[in-house]
This record gives structure tokens, C-alpha cells and sequence, in this order.
């Protein structure tokens, strides 16, 4: 009863004007000294780190926060923002701006990925984060996604005019 309650709960919500949701989850951000730590802990727990993800990691502008904090988390499809047939990675960006909304820590899909513990087969999940650069200078921001080989954070283009699907879910907190 209590499921189906927390089902019908949680289609309401999608119903309403993105700036009017509560939030879709909350995570605790800078459990951590140092982002050494977090993808080992991540495997610990039974997930999956892709070769995109290691390289957006081991970034040295990838930081963790030095605080323990909730951070509280919102999601939306591309086409939710106005991008039925897909956007521009920047203008993705600039439409969240607009709306209150901004980019998470860096840390934040490793957190995600840890406590989102019942994320549907095939869902993909991108975190609005700053891109960073992995091998080859290529932009990512990391994305948590589970398929038929596990759950996993993994890593999305995010040049500019990459361009992201309309139904591509989006994470993201409030400025």
C-alpha cells in the first residue's frame, strides 16, 4: 500500500511546473577527504565505474566537497525544458539557469549512484555538473545509469553543441 502510495506520490509530482516539484531525491555530498576514495567505495558497493567516468575522476579540477551536507536533487527530461526533439548541451544549461536551477558538486553522481539503489533497468541519468575534461581533452559530466551489466556512473559528451535527446533525464539541485 505504502509503495503504491509513494508511485502515485511521485506522478503527481512530475505533473507539476519543474519550479514548483519537490525534490526526486536527496544525497549526502562531501562524506569524503578525498576523491580517491569515492570510486573505490562506489565498487565496494557493488557498481561499476566506466573508462569515461575514471577519466572525468582523475581530472584535477575534480574536487570534493569538504563539508558533510544534504543536497537535495531535481530531474526533468530535455523535453520537460522545451527541447522536445533535443538541445544543445549549452543551452540545456542556460534554461536551467533561467529556471533557479544549477550545476551539482562533482561528486555528486558517485553519491547518487550509491544511494539510488532502486534505479529502473535501463535508465540513464545525466548530472548537471561543470564538463570536465577526460582522455583526449573530450568534455563529460558523469551520468548514473543501470543495465543488464549492473549499475554503473559512466560519463556523457558535454561540449557545448553536443546535443542531449529529448528524453535524455536530466539531475540537477538549485543554485
Amino acid at each position: 500500500l505504502f509503495k503504491l502510495w509513494d508511485e502515485r506520490s511521485a506522478k503527481r509530482a512530475e505533473l507539476l511546473a519543474l519550479t514548483e516539484r519537490p525534490a526526486w531525491r536527496t544525497v549526502t555530498i562531501g562524506t569524503h577527504k578525498s576523491k580517491q576514495d569515492l570510486p573505490m567505495i562506489v565498487k565496494n558497493k557493488g557498481h561499476r565505474i566506466s573508462d569515461w567516468a575514471k577519466q572525468v575522476i582523475d581530472n584535477k579540477k575534480f574536487a570534493v566537497v569538504a563539508t558533510e551536507r544534504k543536497l537535495d536533487l531535481f530531474t526533468c527530461t530535455v523535453a520537460e525544458l522545451g527541447f522536445p526533439k533535443g538541445g544543445q548541451v549549452d543551452a540545456i544549461y542556460a534554461r536551467l539557469d533561467e529556471l533557479g536551477f544549477g550545476k551539482c558538486p562533482d561528486e555528486t553522481a558517485l553519491q547518487l549512484r550509491r544511494e539510488y539503489k532502486d534505479q529502473p533497468m535501463d535508465e540513464w541519468r545525466i548530472v548537471i555538473s561543470e564538463p570536465l575534461a577526460g582522455a583526449y581533452g573530450r568534455l563529460f559530466v558523469l551520468d548514473v545509469e543501470r543495465d543488464r551489466d549492473g549499475s554503473w556512473v559512466s560519463g556523457s559528451y558535454a561540449y557545448p553543441d553536443d546535443v542531449w535527446f529529448g528524453f535524455d533525464r536530466l539531475v540537477f539541485c538549485r543554485k
